[in-house]
């Protein structure tokens, strides 16, 4: 059974989802990934999308698009790897290295999202609260990927 939120950067993931969370979606999107409800999830640059199994005969369609870094931020996140032997490679084994979130944050640059205004869900199901659980769903699913 695959268990979300295990590596330093899901846990950090999970946190902004916990925060963020409106009665039992957040519990019902974990149930969802684990059940395998995710018949497509795609990662293309700061968006993620998804079809998930819900309580209808077709997917519901899941949005999540992620803030990104601007020019200034991204140039010095590549100065900090630059100069980090380490830390490139690490990535380059596609690791997610925690030293990079200090360095990056030392030089106040957020890689990962502080409230729920980082980031913006959308979802075609009947529920109209955001977040859903379809998209709690898809965000649990793509963490597998950091």
């Amino acid at each position: 059974m695959t268990k979300y939120g295990q590596t330093w950067c899901g846990k950090e993931w999970l946190k902004v989802l916990d925060k963020n969370d409106f009665g039992l979606r957040l519990t019902r999107g974990r149930i969802y990934a684990l059940n395998g409800a995710v018949d497509s999830l795609n990662i293309r640059g700061n968006r993620i999308t998804a079809e998930v199994k819900g309580g209808r005969k077709t997917p519901y369609n899941i949005k999540i698009d992620v803030s990104t870094l601007r020019e200034g931020q991204r140039l010095t996140l590549i100065e900090i790897i630059k100069s980090n032997p380490e830390i490139l490679e690490k990535i380059l084994n596609k690791e997610f290295p925690a030293e990079l979130n200090t360095l990056a944050l030392k030089n106040n640059i957020h890689l990962f999202p502080k409230t729920s205004n980082d980031f913006s869900m959308s979802c075609n199901c009947p529920d109209w609260k955001t977040p859903r659980s379809e998209e709690h769903t898809s965000e649990l699913q793509s963490r597998q990927y950091l």
